[in-house]
């Protein structure tokens, strides 16, 4: 199901909608009903569907920016100037090169520059983001990612068309948009949606930082299990994650409702 929410409506987790407290026979949540995506647009549902089916499961060389299919970029910030420390970060580089070797890049820390990032987003068709994000409700366009010298924009996501399969935002207020209608659709998971990565998971609001880190690890867990990662499964394996952290965490549900998917 795809959900498009308008207005301050889309500052509501309606994916996580129900009664989660108790363990019903037949659960009444949208959680135990449907595998749940949010799209920002429909024209921009429509583009990634029809990607998706003349892509299939995988992405071609594109010889103009040399990018390799299946090469994952990790980016990770454990401490940005003036925001706390993410432990989490650690963890999820040493899963993620640990898994993927030599089919991961991480720009970690120091490296991390907001210069490097922009160099190294072109040339990979998936990009992971373990850092702090901020989010602006009156105005959007100014939210970003906090990496090393720097922020990321929405701007800066946005304004270079790329072939990508999937981006994992896990930092805080990625999916967050703004609060009056016309800024619904600006978000920093939109941004780098609509600039070409057809499946993106991204947060609602701020995220623990060890609720990340244990959705990252079943998410790619999920996708590694037939050999290879798929992009096309990516909505299926957030769904499992989230659904595992909630029957962990069901009277904390500010763990594991801000997590969502953003594509076909």
């Amino acid at each position: 199901m795809w959900w498009i929410p308008g207005g301050l409506l889309g500052l509501l987790p309606l994916h996580a909608a129900g009664y989660h407290t108790g363990r019903d026979a037949q659960p009444r949540t949208v959680l135990d009903c449907v595998v749940s995506s949010y799209t920002p647009t429909l024209s921009a549902l429509a583009d990634a569907i029809k990607a998706d089916a003349v892509q299939a499961d995988a992405v071609q060389a594109d010889a103009d920016t040399g990018a390799e299919d299946g090469m994952l970029l990790f980016v990770g910030v454990p401490k940005s100037p003036g925001l706390p420390r993410l432990p989490g970060v650690s963890s999820d580089h040493d899963l993620l090169t640990s898994r993927l070797g030599l089919r991961c890049r991480a720009l970690f820390a120091e490296e991390a520059t907001v210069q490097a990032v922009r160099s190294a987003l072109p040339s990979h068709c998936w990009a992971h983001f373990s850092c702090h994000g901020q989010q602006d409700l009156t105005a959007p366009s100014m939210g970003g990612l906090a990496l090393w010298d720097g922020t990321l924009t929405v701007t800066d996501l946005s304004a270079q068309r790329r072939k990508g399969e999937l981006a994992f935002l896990a930092a805080c207020k990625t999916a967050t948009g703004g609060a009056t209608l016309q800024n619904e659709a600006i978000s920093l998971a939109a941004a780098i949606h609509y600039a070409g990565y057809r499946h993106v998971v991204a947060t609602l609001w701020s995220a623990d930082d060890f609720a990340a880190v244990e959705v990252t690890r079943m998410f790619y867990e999920d996708l590694a299990e037939a050999g290879g990662l798929s992009a096309a499964r990516s909505a299926g394996a957030l769904h499992s994650a989230v659904r595992r952290l909630r029957d962990d965490n069901r009277e904390l549900p500010s763990r594991w409702m801000p997590f969502i998917h953003i594509g076909p």
